[in-house]
C-alpha cells in the first residue's frame, strides 16, 4: 500500500477517533440536564420542548445543523413517515419535528431502565412487533392521537441494517391513514448510517439532513401499497439508497 494513501487513512481515522470521542462527551453533557428535566417536569408540553431543546443541543454540539420542521410543514394529525438507518435517527427526529409529536418505537426500549421512563414522559407508543394484539392496541393509539390534532412520527421499514437501502415498508399505520383519510407527511433522512452504522458504537462524521419530501393525501391513492411505494421511491431518490425486496 502506498505510504501517502496509508498516511491519508490514519489521520482519517484520527479524526474520527477525535470526533467519536468529542460526541460521546456532548452527550454526556447534555444528557444528564436534558434527563432531569424531561423526567420531572409536571406538564407534558415542558417535557416535550426540553426533549427536543435537549436533542437540538447534542447535534450542536457536534458539529450538525438540522432544519427545524415548522408546524406549517407538518400539518396537525398528520402521520410523519421517515426512513430508518441509525440510532442517530432519533435524535434528528426529536430535534427536527415539532415538539409535540409522538414516536412510535418497539417496545424492548421502554423495558431498557431510564430509557423507558424518559421515552414514556414524552408521550411514546410502544408496540410489540412480533404480538399481533400490540399491533393492534398501537393503531388504535395512533388513531386516536391523530383525531384530537396530535402528530405521529414513525419507521414504516420497522429495523435498519448496516448496507444501505429502502426496506418493504409494514403498512399498518399506512392502511390506518389511507382509511381514515389521515394527511401523510415523508422526509427522508440522509448521512445518518454513515455516522453510525448497526452493529457498531464508533462515530464517524457525517453530514446529516432531514429532507421534507412531499406531504400526501391518501385519498389520491387507489391502494395503502400504492402510496407506500410511492414513497419508498422518492425515498431512495433522495438518499441515493437501492430499493430492497425484504
Amino acid at each position: 500500500m502506498p505510504i501517502k494513501l496509508t498516511t491519508i487513512m490514519i489521520t482519517r481515522f484520527i479524526v474520527n477517533l477525535i470526533y467519536c470521542c468529542w460526541s460521546y462527551i456532548a452527550f454526556i453533557i447534555v444528557i444528564i440536564p436534558g434527563y432531569l428535566l424531561v423526567t420531572l417536569s409536571p406538564k407534558l408540553s415542558y417535557r416535550q420542548a426540553f426533549c427536543k431543546m435537549t436533542a437540538q443541543a447534542l447535534l450542536l454540539l457536534m458539529g450538525q445543523k438540522i432544519t427545524n420542521a415548522s408546524d406549517n410543514l407538518i400539518p396537525r394529525n398528520a402521520l410523519i413517515l421517515i426512513n430508518h438507518t441509525s440510532y442517530i435517527d432519533a435524535v434528528i427526529m426529536r430535534a427536527s419535528l415539532p415538539k409535540d409529536t409522538s414516536f412510535l418505537i418497539k417496545d424492548e426500549v421502554n423495558r431498557v431502565p431510564l430509557v423507558g421512563l424518559f421515552l414514556r414522559r414524552i408521550d411514546s407508543i410502544f408496540v410489540k412487533r412480533k404480538s399481533r394484539s400490540s399491533r393492534a392496541d398501537s393503531l388504535l393509539a395512533i388513531r386516536a392521537k391523530l383525531k384530537t390534532g396530535g402528530r405521529v412520527a414513525i419507521f414504516p421499514e420497522g429495523t435498519f441494517s448496516k448496507n444501505p437501502g429502502i426496506k418493504k415498508f409494514h403498512l399498518g399505520s399506512i392502511s390506518l391513514a389511507h382509511e381514515e383519510k389521515i394527511p401523510i407527511v415523508s422526509m427522508a433522512i440522509s448521512g445518518a448510517r454513515k455516522m453510525l452504522t448497526s452493529g457498531s458504537w464508533f462515530l464517524k462524521y457525517s453530514r446529516l439532513s432531514l429532507t421534507f419530501d412531499q406531504l400526501i393525501r391518501p385519498e389520491e391513492f387507489k391502494e395503502p401499497s400504492v402510496m407506500a411505494e410511492n414513497i419508498r421511491n422518492n425515498f431512495s431518490k433522495i438518499t441515493g439508497e437501492e430499493l430492497l425486496n425484504g
